[in-house]
């Protein structure tokens, strides 16, 4: 069977037509007549149960009268059929029944019908995978999905789907793992999270990591891990345009906020939401950060001479909100709080004061504006087209006033200085009347 028409499942090849095909299996099929069709001496028709004694129709279901030799199922001469028991006498339709039509087109669906059927149910009953059969050389020999731990952690983030599959070229055996999320946000705090210790950056994506032949990477709202082998990087487009319900959005530069002297290596935390907060930073409440007023958070541990602290920085769409949850972060028990611009920083455990008023004045916001939209003209403006008119018309104006200077001076100074003489500017005049006369 063509690999269009089947869904795997489970390992198998399930036909998506299968119930379709076989629907009118041992049945006559469409059109078929039945009332010239007697059978033969070896043909035996099979005995019906005396409660069956005709195929009669209710009265109400006419069908069109056939033809003269098509009235009866009675065998011809010569093709003697058994008898029947006295309760089956015939197989012979009433007068309005000449033809038996079982699934004709007036019960079931067309062909086209039936594809089109199947084309909307495939995806409900083969669902897509993130890892391709075959990607480049390598064929896919194994698909699992991932239950992660901390569910609800996941959950916040957005974890749609996670998929782990080995492939295997002859040559090259790997794992690929991934998860997709909801966006390149919680990509990037996933990404955070999951840090693994002690591997190097990559310059694979805008975030990645390797260690041998070993790579960890987000890809918009994936975070991708390849054990084994890192194919290069066509084959890792070719991969990138694959990926399902792919989400590139420009990730946010709150984590550049955090200052990078004395941070701990692997100590970011990216939050979004209460549950992350209260797994990453219990010690702040999530009423007073306010993620229902749009916050977002990036946290990082510092090692100072007088011990840890950890890092918190806030951020919120306006600084008017920013403002008044500042005061509302001031009042816990162990916590700096400063705001800059809509973001709110908070020192959280700092043993010294003066080296936490030191750390926390390397924070400050620094507005950037970006635009990434066309503007679409709507065709000329009015104003411009006169406005041009008018600077057009000046110009004329102005070049016929200086083109006649120029020729006056030419002259006078010819006449004065170079002795041209003058000469009579004679009129032609046509004479009109003279001709009259």
């Amino acid at each position: 069977m063509p690999r269009g028409l089947t869904s795997r499942h489970g390992g198998a090849d399930t036909p998506v037509f299968g119930v379709v095909a076989n629907a009118c299996a041992g049945r006559p099929q469409p059109g078929s007549v039945l009332h010239n069709a007697p059978p033969s001496s070896a043909q035996h028709s099979p005995r019906l149960p005396a409660a069956q004694h005709s195929l009669r129709l209710p009265a109400a279901q006419h069908s069109p009268r056939l033809p003269a030799g098509q009235h009866s199922l009675r065998p011809t001469s010569g093709q003697h059929s058994p008898r029947l028991p006295a309760a089956q006498h015939s197989l012979r339709p009433t007068a309005a029944q000449h033809r038996i039509t079982p699934c004709s087109a007036e019960h079931s669906l067309p062909a086209t019908a039936w594809a089109l059927l199947a084309l909307i149910l495939l995806p409900a009953v083969s669902p897509a995978a993130i890892w391709p059969e075959q990607w480049w050389e390598y064929k896919r020999t194994s698909l699992n999905m991932i239950t992660p731990d901390d569910a609800m952690v996941w959950k916040e983030f957005g974890l749609k789907e996670a998929e782990r599959a080995t492939y295997d070229d002859g040559k090259v055996k790997f794992t690929a793992s991934a998860w997709r999320l909801s966006d390149s946000t919680a990509a990037m705090a996933v990404f955070q999270w999951q840090h693994p210790a002690g591997w190097r950056k990559s310059k694979l994506t805008d975030l990645a990591l390797e260690n041998g032949q070993n790579a960890y990477f987000t890809f918009g709202n994936y975070v991708i891990l390849l054990e084994g082998h890192i194919p290069d990087e066509e084959k890792r487009q070719i991969l990138f345009v694959q990926l399902p319900r792919l989400e590139r959005a420009p990730l946010p530069i709150l984590s550049s906020y955090l200052p990078s002297e004395g941070l701990a290596a692997n100590s970011e935390r990216y939050v979004i939401g209460p549950v992350s907060l209260e797994k990453f930073e219990p010690r702040v409440p999530p009423s007073i950060a306010a993620f229902h007023m749009g916050a977002e958070a990036q946290i990082g541990r510092y090692t100072t001479p007088d011990g840890t602290a950890t890092m918190a920085i806030f951020s919120y769409p306006t600084p008017a909100i920013a403002k008044k949850q500042v005061i509302e972060f001031q009042k816990l028990n162990g916590v700096m709080a400063k705001r800059t611009g809509p973001m709110v920083a908070l020192l959280i455990g700092a043993a010294n004061p003066d080296a936490a008023e030191r750390l926390l004045a390397k924070v400050n916001y620094q507005a950037s504006i970006s635009w990434d939209e066309t503007s679409k003209s709507s065709g000329p403006n009015m104003g411009d087209v006169i406005l041009t008119a008018f600077k057009f018309a000046g110009f004329l104006i102005l070049l016929t006033l200086g083109l006649g200077a120029l020729i006056a001076g030419v002259k006078f100074f010819g006449r004065r200085y170079l002795g041209w003489e003058r000469e009579d500017e004679a009129m032609l005049t046509l004479h009109i009347d003279d001709h009259r006369r």
